[in-house]
């Protein structure tokens, strides 16, 4: 069994990481001390999906962690996650000491302005909270979408537009109302209407052949119920939980 003080460690990494907000409050994840251990491993199993292996950096400690969850039955002692945790301690002063290089050589213009570039992806890379991202935001590099993006309140999906531009990307600007002789379409609110709702409802109406369709139409019509914003990370948390229960019914679901 993992040590607690060890999952509460990992779980308040998690939530930094990956941007995770409580969907009424829209603030960033509370993970309490007195958290107790079906709760912990609630969010861990939700969290756990979430993960991107290509743009997510986790450290060696909560990694043991997530691989403990996945694989429950290798159950690894909780001195050889403080042991990682001692190494990450020391890799950080070994690179410190890498860092503090002699200022003899003399670095050509050019070789300066990639480090400059260099360090604004690596400032986005880091940047995990709204108010982060949109100081960063204020960076000439972006001053073509910064207007588009100022009233972009998730994190996630404000983070990746930025990564877009960086890459050489373009983001979409909105269009003025009535563009073209078109009317603007009104949004109908319909209350108590939950996320999954729009789950089981796209796939009763919908039969999608993918997991990823299923995911994205169920966000979509989501937010065309409530008025709110797509979230997709939402939106596969629903999926994996009504695909679980699904399994013990003569139910047919997307296979991948």
């Amino acid at each position: 069994m993992m040590e607690q003080k060890s999952l509460i460690k990992a779980a308040k990494e998690l939530v930094n990481v990956l941007g995770l907000q409580d969907e009424k409050t829209e603030k960033p994840i509370v993970i309490k001390s007195t958290m107790s251990q079906k709760d912990l491993d609630k969010f861990f199993k939700q969290a756990i999906e979430m993960i991107d292996p290509e743009t997510d950096k986790i450290s060696k400690a909560t990694q043991s962690v997530i691989d403990w969850y996945e694989n429950p039955e290798e159950d690894e002692p909780d001195e050889e996650i403080e042991d990682i945790e001692e190494e990450d301690e020391d890799e950080e002063i070994e690179e410190s000491d890498e860092d503090e290089e002699p200022e003899e050589e003399d670095e050509e213009p050019e070789e300066e302005d990639e480090e400059e570039e260099e360090s604004l992806e690596d400032q986005l890379k880091n940047a995990k909270k709204v108010v982060d991202l949109k100081e960063l935001l204020k960076n000439p590099a972006f001053s073509k979408v910064r207007k588009s993006l100022a009233d972009e309140k998730n994190p996630i999906k404000l983070k990746k537009a930025m990564r877009d531009v960086l890459a050489g990307g373009s983001v979409e600007k909105p269009k003025p109302g009535n563009a073209g002789g078109k009317e603007k379409k009104e949004t109908k609110k319909v209350t108590g209407y939950h996320r999954v709702d729009s789950v089981c409802e796209v796939l009763k109406n919908d039969k999608p052949k993918t997991v990823k369709d299923w995911i994205k139409s169920a966000a979509d019509l989501y937010a065309e119920k409530t008025g709110k914003d797509v979230n997709l990370s939402e939106s596969k948390t629903v999926v994996g939980f009504i695909s679980k229960a699904l399994i013990h019914f003569d139910i047919e679901i997307p296979a991948k």
